[in-house]
């Protein structure tokens, strides 16, 4: 099933390099975006931790308090349900 999902215009699968690498939760933003660590980069490295927004998930808005946005209504639920399944979890 693996070969059919790379496979395009009659290339083979191995043809394709695939890298895939593990990453830490360290921080959850809001309900649809988090901040993830990448263990193999050292530590201070501005590539180390990266902002990720995940994609097809539309949650209420956080505000910003230095604006006096409040948060929308379940804003911070949609943070806390995502924090609590997600940080400290290797993906």
């Amino acid at each position: 099933m693996l070969n059919h999902l790379f496979m395009s215009n009659s290339q083979s699968f191995h043809s394709y390099n695939i890298l895939f690498w593990v990453i830490q939760i360290v921080e959850v933003v809001s309900g649809d975006c988090v901040v993830v660590a990448d263990d193999s980069i050292p530590y201070g490295s501005p590539l180390a931790e990266r902002r990720v927004n995940l994609s097809s998930i539309r949650c209420p808005k956080m505000g910003n308090p230095r604006r006096d946005e409040k948060p929308a209504p379940y804003a911070r639920e949609a943070k806390e349900f995502l924090r609590t399944r997600l940080i400290g979890h290797q993906v």
